[in-house]
């Protein structure tokens, strides 16, 4: 389970708010179906409709003020908001060496983004194709082309890419991994050519 002991903390650092626009942030436990994102997202729309007009568009600068200058911003990133990721980019990359430990790949180094460049080497089919086959099975990636603007057309490299989101629910990352693993074999199973034996 995780730590939530920061956002509650800077949940309740409201004090340079209004005190009619301060709210309690209770933890969702035990047989609520409800999770902290959902409790934290229904009190922040509640402040925020109860709130004048003119001041909405300046609540998550009275929110994050106070907790940037008292230095608990950093804390909380620190000690819960990089542990996370850095967590979710730590499985991303062995989750991706697992599954795709049999063809040829190679993951480009993941520098503060939210995301994994899966270059396929090789690839028979292009980047598009695969996209369009993991479109079909619900799994959803970015085609790398769309970021070679400029460049030669005929670069292969261009068509060998995808991006990966990799800050996501790690149920549903694992199960996109396993199943760009399935479809990268497939393409290189239905490249190979059919060998017919007489008998």
């Amino acid at each position: 389970m995780r730590d939530e002991s920061g956002i509650m903390a800077l949940m309740k650092d409201l004090s340079c708010l209004p005190s009619e626009y301060q709210f309690n942030y209770v933890l969702g436990r035990g047989a609520s179906s409800r999770t902290p994102e959902v409790e934290v997202t229904k009190e922040i729309s509640t402040v925020c409709v109860s709130m004048p007009k003119k001041s909405t568009g300046n609540f998550g600068v009275a929110l994050l003020t106070k907790s940037i200058e008292n230095g608990k911003m950093l804390s909380l990133w620190r000690n819960l908001i990089y542990l996370h990721y850095k967590g979710l980019l730590q499985n991303g990359t062995e989750t991706v060496h697992r599954h795709l430990a049999n063809v040829p790949y190679q993951l480009h180094i993941a520098k503060d983004a939210f995301f994994l460049w899966l270059w396929l080497p090789s690839l028979p089919v292009s980047s598009l194709a695969l996209y369009r086959r993991l479109n079909q099975r619900s799994i959803i990636v970015v085609l790398g082309n769309f970021f070679f603007f400029g460049l030669d057309e005929n670069w292969l490299h261009r068509d060998e890419c995808i991006r990966i989101n990799y800050a996501q629910r790690l149920e549903i990352f694992n199960k996109g991994i396993e199943t760009i693993s399935d479809e990268v074999r497939h393409s290189h199973q239905d490249s190979q050519p059919k060998v017919v034996v007489n008998a």
